[in-house]
């Protein structure tokens, strides 16, 4: 809200409490199908929970709620360079996240010493800092060692905690 002027903050706030409450999604869910801001309306019968059983597909995304995670950008000038960089590498399993500041953390997804490898920097900037990977185990263990998941051996068979060839 910007507005500085008592009247105009009082109907700001009253508009976003009724666009963001049940009565104001189910509005905008019947017209639009878009995904209500609270799911109150959704198993009311004298909002939304009719529109739904006619309508299952636009349940979907009240549905897969819990799967949900935030979105953000990467902080200062360097956003989509540091997007680019991250997904022009296929082959890394990587979850990236502020870290505070203008810290960007990227972990890599497979808890092994696979996760380890080596940053190269690829966004040309003068603020752009490449600290590297550490921690994590296994990930490249033989047949007929010792293993706690599928993903610590090269063959990506773990069976009874021994790689398999």
């Amino acid at each position: 809200m910007f507005a500085t002027e008592p009247a105009k903050q009082e109907a700001a706030w009253k508009f976003m409490k009724f666009i963001t409450g049940a009565e104001g999604a189910t509005i905008m869910v019947k017209g639009t199908g878009y995904m209500p801001p609270n799911s109150v309306p959704a198993t009311n019968p004298a909002m939304l929970k009719d529109f739904y059983a006619e309508k299952p597909n636009h349940l979907t995304s009240l549905s897969q709620q819990p799967l949900m995670t935030a979105w953000y950008a990467f902080p200062g000038d360097n956003n989509l360079k540091i997007i680019q960089a991250i997904n022009g590498v296929s082959d890394l399993k990587l979850e990236a996240s502020a870290s505070g500041g203008t810290t960007v953390l990227l972990t890599h997804d497979l808890p092994t010493a696979l996760g380890n490898g080596e940053i190269t920097d690829t966004v040309e900037a003068p603020s752009f800092e490449v600290i590297g990977m550490s921690g994590g185990q296994g990930g490249d263990c033989a047949a007929n060692e010792a293993c706690s998941t599928h993903e610590d051996c090269i063959s990506n068979s773990c069976l009874q905690n021994v790689c398999q060839p």
